[in-house]
């Protein structure tokens, strides 16, 4: 399989096939200088055909998984470029938080795994009030049959009133 086929392959959306390898062809025969302007001071020959190769692959696997590359991605309405758009541009040379919403997602952190980690903290804090209030109403005193309770992120273990004892 051809360089120019298996980076297609990366690419999210498989549109405009032929213009995109033709893209993919004219960027990888350019990326040699564009990635002497970006470190300049790296010597001449450093980088060989196949790392620069997979730097671009790595640089689409990035882009595969951040906002930019999903429909509706960036805001409503939002469409990833089609691959050849993204190539002719030179997109593999942006700063790839460009690639994020701008609302602190993390680049690979979707927005099920975002609903996880808000359905645990809910979990946690509600936990965390209930054992509050069992503590207020009960004095700080535990009751028979109450097991001990703990959150092994946050939540203070509860035993009673004793400070460490067992």
């Amino acid at each position: 399989m051809k360089i120019e086929e298996e980076i297609y392959k990366l690419y999210p959306r498989k549109v405009g096939r032929g213009d995109a390898l033709k893209a993919i062809r004219k960027a990888i025969q350019r990326l040699p200088n564009e990635l002497q302007e970006l470190n300049p001071s790296a010597e001449d020959g450093v980088l060989s055909v196949i790392n620069e190769v997979e730097w671009l692959k790595e640089k689409i696997r990035k882009f595969s998984i951040s906002d930019a590359a999903r429909p509706d991605g960036l805001f409503d309405g939002y469409t990833p470029p089609h691959p050849s758009t993204w190539f002719n541009a030179q997109r593999y040379l942006d700063d790839e938080s460009e690639w994020m919403k701008k609302n602190g997602r993390q680049i690979g952190t979707s927005k099920a795994a975002e609903r996880v980690s808000h359905t645990r903290q809910g979990i946690t804090d509600t936990l965390r009030n209930r054992i509050e209030q069992r503590i207020r109403h009960n004095g700080g005193e535990q009751q028979d049959g109450d097991s001990e309770v703990s959150n092994r992120g946050n939540l203070p273990a509860v035993r009673g009133t004793s400070a460490g004892g067992n």
